[in-house]
């Protein structure tokens, strides 16, 4: 679609983002796009339906120097066919402010729908109609399972905003997932010779169960919707925070052994999410000094280790084979061999005698 050629049909059938007062020299994105915004700026057309991500980062000017760019922020926000989605910059908090009253909106949309604002909204596809169709069905994957039950549990059903950290500030209201030195380092029950103590110590499904019964009402669709709203905030939003909770749930995930045969359709929906967004990551990410020992290594040894000891239903063993695909494409890793490789990095069974 040409983007000068736009018609009233066209813009009925797309969303539109009004974003009004946006300081010129602004970083202004949405989903994995970002452009530095003019002064003739208004928002995005030609906007598909569904899930997306709009990020900002103000222009600070200080004497003698040219502009900086300030934190980024911003907000998710599900909109439907022909909605026009309005926000006006907040200069003080140098972001986006609250939902304007409904009667603003109103008078905002009906002018939009009159085209008064065309000549400074920025179409949302590329150029090229290849590149456009590609980043969009990667967005869609990205976001396949936030929907209304996942953004309602972060505010109002509409919008979910977020704010980039330098320091990884518990800002966000996720759920609570502990952390790997925050789970029990015992458990209570049946287990009585050294390996059922350490298989029960080690395999955290009894966890994944309790975090998705309280704070997903038993929904595990919604525990995938918010591992990838924590991914997106990071990718695209800069959050350390983010980066936090995306890591502890993946963590989760991977160390589950007895969930992987309770829940094997979640398991499949999960590894699939997985290699989705481990395409959206450095491809150097395995070979930075750094990152060399990395949580992803650790994660995928116990997640491979686990699928083996699993009963794995055919959907369930080739996801697991497109991630492996996808590790060997993007990072130029082979899976099975780094989870042989690092063994070491799986609890020790600890054999006990009946007096102990």
């Amino acid at each position: 679609m040409n983007p000068n050629t736009v018609t009233i049909d066209h813009v009925r059938a797309f969303s539109a983002l009004l974003l009004l007062d946006v300081p010129p020299g602004s970083e202004i994105g949405i989903d994995m796009h970002i452009w530095t915004v003019g002064k003739s700026f208004l928002g995005i057309k030609l906007v598909p339906p569904g899930v997306h991500m709009i990020t900002a980062s103000a222009a600070e000017k200080h004497a003698g120097q040219t502009n900086q760019i300030s934190i980024r922020s911003g907000f998710i926000v599900s909109l439907a066919p022909a909605q026009v989605h309005v926000r006006k910059w907040d200069a003080v908090e140098e972001t986006f402010g609250e939902l304007l009253d409904d009667d603003t909106v109103r008078s905002y949309t009906e002018a939009f729908r009159r085209m008064e604002f065309d000549r400074g909204m920025a179409p949302y596809q590329a150029e090229i109609p290849t590149q456009y169709e590609n980043a969009r069905k990667e967005w869609k994957h990205l976001v396949s399972f936030v929907d209304q039950d996942v953004l309602l549990r972060f505010g109002n059903g509409k919008v979910w905003f977020f704010h980039g950290v330098e320091s990884g500030d518990e800002s966000l209201p996720f759920s609570t997932v502990p952390s790997l030195k925050e789970a029990p380092s015992s458990h209570k029950g049946g287990a009585s010779t050294g390996e059922e103590l350490t298989q029960k110590c080690m395999d955290r499904s009894h966890q994944l169960d309790d975090i998705v019964r309280r704070s997903w009402r038993g929904d595990f669709t919604c525990f995938l919707g918010e591992l990838q709203v924590a991914f997106c905030c990071f990718i695209a939003g800069a959050d350390l925070a983010a980066f936090g909770q995306w890591q502890k749930m993946l963590l989760l995930l991977c160390s589950c052994e007895e969930g992987i045969n309770a829940h094997p359709g979640f398991f499949t929906e999960a590894i699939k999410v997985l290699s989705k967004q481990l395409v959206c990551l450095p491809q150097d990410l395995f070979q930075d000094v750094i990152s060399n020992d990395n949580f992803l290594r650790r994660a995928f040894t116990w997640l491979y280790h686990n699928l083996q000891e699993a009963v794995c239903p055919p959907p369930l063993d080739r996801a697991y084979r497109q991630l492996c695909k996808v590790m060997e494409n993007h990072f130029s890793i082979n899976l099975d061999e780094v989870a042989q490789i690092n063994e070491d990095d799986l609890p020790a069974v600890v054999e006990l005698s009946p007096e102990q």
